[in-house]
């Protein structure tokens, strides 16, 4: 679902009516209350001062408001540990409110006239969605999880074969009945993962299970799928679901941090040598305009994300609106590099650009925190 509302919150027509992104981390303190109320007070009611008395753009802030602090309220879970929301009365009446089990990590507002997704697009792709089968001889249970929570478990159980219901045999024959079992039960656990990944479009498979069994599983295995795993785990068959989600999150980030470090080498690699890549604020936001992009290279964190560069007049265009100069007397507060950061997640999203952002943010220092691999030159 946050695929979709990306999709779709990219794709409004910038507003003459100010559009609020509140992002919060909805986290309790040790009392069990919500932390982010002082920041909903301060920040929603000094931006409302920043619009003309008694104008439509007023009105339709404070509307805004009242609407957003009545969901907050009362329809916020416990669950959840971070809140994020869109609203624009004046705008077709546009509200879109998401809470998720991943945490932001600090509470924000944007207010301009379209909807910032910088962090929405961080929250994807830092929790993308995987698959994790466990598994013994005869018991199988495959997890989906997403956005650091379980979305669906599937179980798959076989016969069990029992020494007493074999009297007799010879103990090759014996062997051989327990092998053709256990090939069975992997083929049966491959089929149902693949129809998992699939269905529920997995990019990345954990196995994890005693060392009898996982081998006959990889076997069965297209190569396609091959491709999506990340790791084989050791955990105990009998572990909990959050201990299944502890673990292959603890190994999906090591992987990432390798990962980051090899992507930004190639990017950078590319780029020096001419190829199909541009780095920096302007070049990429150009290449974004043209359609030229493959992929978006991010640092995760907007204060490493530099423009220092001049826009051209193309591009200056292109983020009309967006790039209103902020400070003294702008709603938002904001400053020009996080209205880029912004604008470069739109246009990745209008134009189908997969978006990577990179945590270890001082790989990105050198290129001023953005890049992109091309599909062509121009």
């Amino acid at each position: 679902m946050l695929t979709e509302q990306l999709h779709r919150l990219a794709r409004l027509e910038p507003s003459r009516f100010p559009v609020i992104s509140l992002y919060l981390n909805a986290r309790a303190d040790e009392h069990g209350r919500d932390r982010f109320w002082p920041f909903v007070q301060r920040a929603l009611h000094s931006r409302a001062k920043t619009f003309a008395p008694r104008s439509q753009e007023r009105q339709s802030f404070e509307n805004d408001i009242e609407r957003i602090k009545r969901y907050l309220r009362t329809k916020v879970a416990p669950s959840a540990n971070s809140v994020a929301i869109f609203a624009s009365s004046g705008e077709a009446g546009l509200f879109e409110a998401i809470q998720l089990t991943a945490s932001v990590n600090r509470n924000q507002i944007y207010v301009e006239g379209q909807p910032n997704l910088f962090t929405l697009a961080w929250l994807q792709d830092r929790h993308r969605r995987y698959a994790a089968v466990i598994a013994d001889s005869n018991r199988a249970r495959i997890f989906v999880f997403t956005l650091g929570e379980l979305a669906e478990v599937t179980g798959v159980r076989s016969d069990k074969l029992h020494r007493t219901q074999v009297g007799g045999w010879s103990q090759a024959r014996y062997q051989r009945h327990v092998d053709k079992l256990r090939l069975d039960h992997a083929k049966e656990v491959a089929h149902e993962l693949a129809k998992t990944v699939e269905q529920e479009n997995i990019v990345y498979i954990f196995l994890i299970g005693d060392d009898k069994v996982i081998p006959i599983i990889r076997e069965e295995l297209p190569q396609c799928m091959l491709n999506k795993v990340v790791d084989v785990l050791r955990i105990d068959v009998a572990a909990s679901e959050r201990q299944v989600l502890e673990k292959t999150l603890e190994s999906m980030q090591a992987r990432d941090a390798e990962e980051d470090v090899e992507i930004v080498e190639q990017l950078v690699g590319e780029y020096r040598a001419g190829g199909l890549a541009v780095v920096g604020m302007g070049d990429t936001i150009a290449a974004l305009a043209k359609g030229q992009v493959d992929r978006l290279l991010l640092s995760a964190s907007i204060d490493s994300i530099i423009e220092n560069e001049t826009l051209d007049e193309e591009v200056r265009d292109l983020a009309a609106g967006t790039l209103s100069p902020g400070g003294a007397g702008d709603p938002s507060g904001e400053t020009r590099q996080e209205r880029l950061a912004g604008l470069l997640v739109k246009k990745a999203e209008e134009t189908g650009v997969r978006v990577t952002f990179v945590e270890q943010t001082d790989l990105m220092t050198g290129i001023g925190g953005v890049g992109a691999f091309l599909r062509y030159r121009a």
